[in-house]
């Protein structure tokens, strides 16, 4: 990969252009309706949209609850234009899966090793909710400057000798840069504080850490002290975090059914998946490469697993697994990718996941088969009962999104439901 770059990125974009071909003229849908296409401030002259932008109110100005400036200054030029900001997306995603590979071969030290490593990511099936849905653009683009972040440390901690001030300024750059495209930006800062910990003598690299505590400082500062909170959502988000976590843990060793929205299963089986873990870590506690890539998994689930409440309808969601699943490649391809019998593995994983997401990508061909599918995946979650319900009423299938609509206030009282049934049996005495 290293001798012929050009060629072997340009192959991996057309495979995943093939692969994710279906959903790139699919119809937009979900939240890239409301928060891409129809958002109201990219019909704004520019000044006064980078004005918003960069004022106190960017969460009130943008409609949004996540900090991401980068992703909302994208999506000024290009909301009208979704094989535009979708294929942008799969050029992010090929980038992403280079620097695994360039992750991979230093900690493996093989080239093949670290090409299985990135096509894994490149496939992982639960990256369509990411990259097709460019609403959450934030994910991948905020995967990029991290996963750099941890190529720079990885090379600081390789060199002997004075750190380059250079480098130390790129990585810097690079962590401000993960920080404004997302908050989940921060992981990178423990994803480095990782690395050092266990590859490096931390004195040496006294510099890095002092630009690395300052930026977060500063960011932390920034984003609770000096931005307006955003504006409030009805409801509480307080979920259960080791549920969260074995939830992960389970959809990065199985990755299905994929939902847009989620309900954690009931019972006890999140035990199971939390001891698998302790497990993984007790068996890989002689591996500093094992650790750190399991280290990797948790850590970039952090900001994800409730600790602090945070708004979303669902308690979980696929695509908080965008960087977690680089951390799950790496470590695939650590126990597998150095013999034969484990590189035929990964071989038939790979095949695996690249059907299942091509298949998952045709799904986003139909508004209505999609929220068909999100109904029944999620029974318990009501924002997914009102998108079916929506989706049939679209297609004139009412008694289907009555039936819908009355499930989602089986749920929870909604305003919405509530409404759509009164706009129904309009419809119904219309035509009686």
């Amino acid at each position: 990969m290293k001798a012929r770059p050009y060629r072997e990125a340009a192959g991996l974009a057309a495979g995943l252009a093939l692969v994710y071909a279906p959903a790139l003229t699919a119809p937009v849908l979900y939240d890239d309706t409301s928060h891409v296409r129809d958002n109201p401030v990219f019909s704004l002259p520019f000044l006064d949209f980078w004005t918003g932008l960069i004022s106190r109110d960017y969460f009130a100005f943008v409609r949004e609850r996540t900090y991401q400036p980068f992703v909302t200054l994208f999506h000024y030029f290009t909301h009208a234009s979704p094989l535009v900001y979708r294929s942008a997306g799969l050029v992010l995603h090929a980038s992403n899966a280079a620097l695994v590979f360039e992750i991979a071969r230093r900690l493996t030290g093989r080239a093949r090793t670290a090409a299985l490593a990135a096509l894994l990511f490149a496939a992982f099936p639960a990256h369509t909710e990411a990259l097709n849905l460019s609403a959450f653009k934030g994910h991948p683009l905020a995967a990029f400057f991290s996963l750099a972040v941890v190529l720079a440390v990885m090379e600081a901690c390789a060199g002997k000798g004075r750190l380059d001030p250079k480098l130390t300024a790129a990585a810097g750059c690079l962590l401000a840069f993960a920080l404004l495209a997302k908050e989940s930006g921060l992981v990178a800062v423990g994803l480095a504080a990782t690395y050092i910990a266990l590859f490096a003598r931390a004195r040496r690299l006294a510099p890095l850490a002092a630009v690395f505590a300052a930026l977060t400082a500063g960011y932390l500062a920034f984003r609770f002290a000096w931005l307006a909170a955003p504006p409030a959502f009805p409801g509480s988000f307080a979920r259960p975090t080791f549920e969260s976590l074995a939830f992960y843990a389970k959809t990065l060793v199985l990755p299905l059914p994929l939902c847009l929205e989620r309900s954690l299963p009931a019972g006890p089986l999140w035990l199971a998946w939390l001891a698998a873990l302790a497990a993984a870590a007790w068996t890989l506690r002689k591996s500093r490469e094992g650790l750190f890539c399991l280290a990797w998994i948790v850590l970039s689930l952090l900001p994800v697993l409730h600790l602090i409440p945070f708004a979303n309808v669902s308690s979980v969601a696929d695509r908080y697994l965008y960087l977690p699943a680089a951390g799950f490649c790496l470590l695939l391809a650590h126990l597998y990718g150095r013999e034969a019998r484990g590189e035929r593995f990964l071989g038939v994983l790979l095949a695996a996941w690249t059907a299942l997401t091509f298949a998952r990508n045709l799904d986003y061909r139909s508004a209505r088969a999609l929220f068909e599918q999100t109904a029944a995946c999620a029974p318990g979650n009501a924002r997914a009962q009102f998108l079916d319900g929506n989706a049939r009423f679209a297609d004139k299938d009412y008694a289907g999104a009555r039936a819908a609509y009355e499930r989602v206030l089986a749920l929870t009282d909604s305003s919405g439901a509530r409404e759509a049934l009164a706009e129904l049996d309009r419809l119904e005495k219309k035509r009686n």
